[in-house]
């Protein structure tokens, strides 16, 4: 039987006492003991209890364990002072983590193994920052918005189709964030897409078209009718934005669906913006008057990915977190996690 380890302090080293699954053979380990105002001290703490967790779960297969071991993983994206070296000591991304993902599904739930495999995804790249707008610049005084830091070596393309390294779920604060990260390419408009693949991703915002209509979109969650911009010109010419979707529509492509918190839709997140995965361009129909070159698009979510995160009545699968909504509550302090 397991045993849990035990921690005692012997001069300058922390000494940790581990027995493996066999009583018989215990292993002990040394650590240098951080001082009560390292800042590192408490990011050390929570990889700790995260991988004690992880251990927990999969040697003992409770359920009870479960709650405690979701709380853990949503802690891990904000650790300030994150290292390589500290990251690797507490071996949760070249063993723990991994073994999670690679666990029964009957195990650890669904849910889990989502924000394990987006925190490996992220920590694999090498971007151990916990800050959510890592990569992103303050507004200027000068009146101009956020911009990208060119010294941010993590960016990732978004002209990449398909999920792009993203998992289902995943939550950006901002919809720069969404751009920095390869899960959308326009720091407004709601339609990216390129010539050679045409549509790749779709943001749910609700709010007006270039004339100052309002968009007549509806979601219903697996099925999505999605209206492209208006031609105000009225020459009878797609703008560049419905053009991307026309061409998704011909090839029965696949975009991926963000959604933010002001569509004002039951599946919507409370605050930011969700990707909920991939949703193919089934069909259209027109809008309005032919020079107008307006159209509603049918997009249909592909079979075979997790659930939508937007139970309001469960925390548990939900995204944003509670810790990215107190973020955001916060207006960039986190609220109710003292690090």
């Amino acid at each position: 039987m397991r045993r849990e380890g035990r921690r005692i302090s012997q001069g300058k080293y922390l000494v940790s006492l581990t027995s493996t699954l066999t009583p018989a053979t215990t292993t002990t380990r040394f650590a240098p003991l951080r001082r009560r105002n390292d800042p590192t001290r408490k990011t050390l703490l929570e990889l700790t209890l995260a991988r004690e967790s992880i251990e927990r779960l999969l040697t003992t297969s409770k359920p009870t364990h479960i709650p405690d071991l979701r709380d853990r993983l949503h802690r891990l994206p904000w650790l300030p002072h994150l290292t390589p070296q500290i990251l690797d000591s507490s071996r949760l991304l070249s063993h723990f983590l991994p073994k999670l993902l690679s666990a029964s599904d009957k195990l650890v739930p669904w849910d889990l193994k989502l924000d394990a495999k987006e925190l490996l995804n992220k920590w694999k790249s090498g971007d151990l920052s916990g800050d959510p707008l890592r990569g992103v610049t303050e507004p200027s005084s000068g009146g101009r918005g956020r911009g990208f830091d060119s010294s941010w070596p993590y960016a990732r393309s978004c002209n990449v189709p398909g999920h792009n390294g993203l998992v289902v779920g995943q939550w950006f604060p901002l919809q720069i964030t969404c751009v920095r990260d390869g899960a959308h390419g326009e720091m407004e408009a709601g339609i990216h897409g390129t010539k050679t693949h045409g549509a790749l991703s779709v943001i749910l915002s609700g709010g007006a078209d270039n004339t100052g209509s309002e968009y007549e979109d509806d979601d219903l969650g697996s099925s999505i009718f999605y209206c492209g911009t208006k031609n105000s010109k009225n020459d009878g010419v797609a703008t560049r934005a419905t053009q991307y979707l026309l061409d998704a529509e011909k090839k029965k492509g696949v975009v991926r669906v963000l959604r933010s918190a002001k569509c004002g839709s039951r599946y919507a997140p409370d605050v930011g913006i969700r990707y909920d995965g991939l949703y193919r361009v089934t069909g259209k129909i027109p809008m309005g008057e032919e020079r107008e070159a307006h159209y509603r698009f049918t997009l249909v979510r592909e079979e075979g990915q997790p659930p939508i995160r937007c139970a309001k009545d469960w925390e548990g699968e939900r995204r944003p977190t509670k810790y990215e909504r107190n973020w955001r509550a916060g207006e960039g302090k986190m609220l109710g996690m003292e690090m």
